[in-house]
């Protein structure tokens, strides 16, 4: 069961041990602040939503435990930019899928670790 949200809750961090976290077809149109008390977040989908761009302005916060990514299905992203993912260190796998408007992915969106 889904239910469309635009808001969410000013604080995860009653949720110190959460994982997994969907947030599907919630009507988002920025990424919740309150992401970045996620801190053992290993997985993380925002398919569905409208948010338009992921940048600076609207980055991921610090989640080094977040592995998998989802952005599918966002039909009104148009960028991501200049780091709009760089602050996820741990990002293992990122979806992106029937994204049509997606035109462009900056060179330094995304952050690249050498082991």
């Amino acid at each position: 069961m889904h239910h469309s949200r635009t808001a969410f809750p000013k604080t995860f961090a009653a949720l110190r041990h959460l994982k997994k976290l969907n947030l599907t077809s919630n009507q988002l149109t920025v990424l919740p602040k309150s992401l970045e008390e996620a801190r053992t977040l290993e997985y993380l989908s925002l398919d569905d939503n409208p948010i338009r761009a992921i940048d600076r302005t609207n980055a991921f916060p610090n989640l080094k435990m977040l592995r998998e990514l989802s952005l599918r299905g966002m039909l009104n992203l148009t960028m991501i930019g200049n780091g709009g993912l760089s602050a996820l260190t741990g990002l293992e796998s990122l979806y992106i899928q029937n994204c049509w408007k997606l035109g462009r992915i900056e060179e330094y969106a995304i952050a690249f670790t050498v082991r």
